[in-house]
């Protein structure tokens, strides 16, 4: 089977740098522009089911480029709780020592008030099995879902680091899924 996952578009809030996971933004004009932009350059490929993130972002993203299609909610695909961090920038963080913590991290300690790192991963990686049933009767399926959640999903999946390769928004990634594994790996475009 082979799945696209496809971040959602720009968002105000990733115009401002803000960490956004359960915020629900829709997109912003220009992500709509974006959007419009690669779906007349023919870069996401036909597909026969759209599994998305349950977040206003996701599902607007849905629509834009497979409006043929009426996205499959799965909730376990939505972006991580970023709890004290949520709609706050870098800027306004580098000072709180929570945050430094969790930078230094890499992003695996624990945000105050908000979803861990493991318990994130491992809701991930089942929303994307819940994804792959829904999809099991289709060789070609979409992914619509975030940078966090896609970042999450492929470093579980592949057992590589993909935290330091969050795709542009409406980009992503092309995997085969064969025998509930990776067998091969590209970038959307």
């Amino acid at each position: 089977m082979k799945i696209t996952l496809i971040r959602h578009g720009r968002t105000i809030g990733n115009v401002k740098g803000c960490f956004n996971g359960v915020t629900n933004d829709p997109l912003c004009d220009e992500g709509v522009e974006i959007i419009k932009e690669y779906v007349e350059k023919g870069i996401y490929p036909e597909v026969g089911i759209v599994v998305s993130s349950p977040l206003k972002r996701c599902l607007q993203t849905s629509n834009l480029i497979y409006p043929q299609h009426k996205p499959i909610v799965v909730d376990n695909l939505r972006e991580i709780d970023f709890g004290d961090f949520e709609n706050k920038t870098h800027l306004q963080l580098e000072n709180n020592p929570d945050y430094i913590r969790w930078i230094e991290s890499n992003g695996t300690s624990d945000i105050p008030n908000g979803e861990s790192f493991n318990a994130f991963t491992d809701r991930c990686v089942k929303g994307f099995k819940e994804a792959v049933d829904i999809s099991k009767n289709n060789l070609n399926s979409a992914f619509v879902i975030h940078g966090g959640t896609m970042m999450a999903l492929l470093t579980a999946l592949t057992g590589e680091n993909f935290y330091t390769t969050v795709p542009k928004n409406g980009l992503g990634f092309v995997i085969n899924w064969e025998n509930n594994e990776v067998k091969d790996l590209k970038t959307l475009v």
